[in-house]
């Protein structure tokens, strides 16, 4: 990591996105020795996390223990450091005087099982679990733990990584919390967690200081905690003692290979684009956790083709939507907003027939 009290910014380098006037931003809020992170706000802005390096640290430090990582550990890193799942690897090695070892280039399972020799231990999310469950090969012996995280891990992929050999760590984390917040559903010694309604509240020494976002012209500096320090999430979950149970999102986010999609954007973006009644979708898929489609009423007419040609070239790659879905009519409210969990149980009912 950087000095100290110097600020770095984060984004998918795919987006081309301008850094220095969020490093402008953070300065002119203050904000000093901090690592501010894009993501996908909840309502479609762009949402930058902001993390103080004690709080990279302290999550750090808290997955080195529990995994006993030492000197002579080596890492290997899958994920971009534009996910805080991937810098958190830089600074876990970093603490504890392990190797850090990059996969350069693009995702291949093959060119990672290879990259795996000699490793102890590496980060990834569901869907790259699948490619190496696809190759039918356990992995190298040198590998004690493989932790996957950034989206929800089927019990059935983790069943046949197991039966392969492979180590597998169920991984739940945010990037508001730094990283890691449990490990196979028990809490991280460093988090206090609670349920407000059905939702996960954290408070802890990793959490995020707050949030820079840019709307109306200007940029916003905003700490979403309560009185004593809590934070609320997105996730609604069950505890247990120690113990929690993510049941899934809040809101209209979902997860495609391990990247938040915000529905409600996304729906947004396709009403610009025709006036016709459809509505995006997310439906299950093995390898991708979830898929997008494009649903509309029975009849109506969208240029299908045309229209999801100039949808996907405005989105990112984990959003383009490839197929469109006949239904006999989309369920909406009063004030015409889509009943997602309507819609879900309909195109469920749909595979099934």
């Amino acid at each position: 990591m950087e000095g100290a009290l110097s600020n770095e910014a984060k984004a998918n380098p795919a987006f081309g996105t301008d850094l220095e006037p969020v490093l402008e931003a953070a300065r002119q809020h203050g904000l000093e020795g901090h690592v501010i992170f894009q993501t996908s706000g909840t309502e479609g802005e762009p949402k930058w996390v902001a993390l103080s390096r004690t709080a990279l640290e302290c999550s750090a430090a808290a997955v080195n223990e529990r995994f006993s990582v030492s000197a002579s550990d080596v890492w290997l890193r899958v994920l971009g450091d534009y996910h805080v799942g991937g810098y958190g690897i830089g600074v876990r090695t970093a603490l504890a005087g392990a190797t850090l070892r990059e996969m350069l280039g693009g995702w291949s399972a093959a060119d990672c099982l290879r990259s795996l020799e000699g490793v102890s231990l590496c980060s990834l999310v569901p869907t790259q679990l699948y490619d190496l469950v696809a190759l039918r090969q356990g992995p190298p012996g040198s590998v004690r733990a493989v932790l996957v995280g950034g989206a929800p891990l089927s019990g059935e992929l983790r069943g046949e990584a197991e039966q392969l050999g492979w180590p597998v760590f169920d991984a739940y984390g945010m990037t508001e919390a730094g990283s890691t917040v449990a490990i196979d559903g028990e809490l991280l010694p460093i988090w206090e967690a609670r349920i407000g309604g059905d939702t996960l509240r954290l408070k802890g020494p990793a959490l995020f200081s707050g949030y820079l976002t840019f709307a109306g012209g200007g940029w916003r500096w905003r700490r979403p905690f309560d009185e004593g320090g809590w934070f609320e999430s997105s996730d609604r979950a069950q505890l247990d003692g120690h113990r929690v149970t993510v049941l899934g999102r809040r809101g209209d986010v979902v997860q495609v290979l391990g990247e938040n999609v915000d529905l409600g954007a996304l729906q947004s973006l396709v009403e610009e684009l025709t006036d016709a009644d459809c509505a995006v979708a997310a439906v299950p898929d093995a390898r991708a956790g979830k898929r997008l489609v494009l649903v509309h009423p029975i009849g109506v007419e969208l240029g299908t083709a045309d229209l999801l040609a100039e949808f996907n070239s405005r989105v990112a790659g984990y959003e383009r939507i490839l197929q469109g879905v006949e239904v006999p009519s989309i369920p909406r409210t009063a004030l015409g907003k889509v009943r997602r969990g309507e819609l879900a149980q309909m195109l469920e009912k749909r595979s099934e027939a």
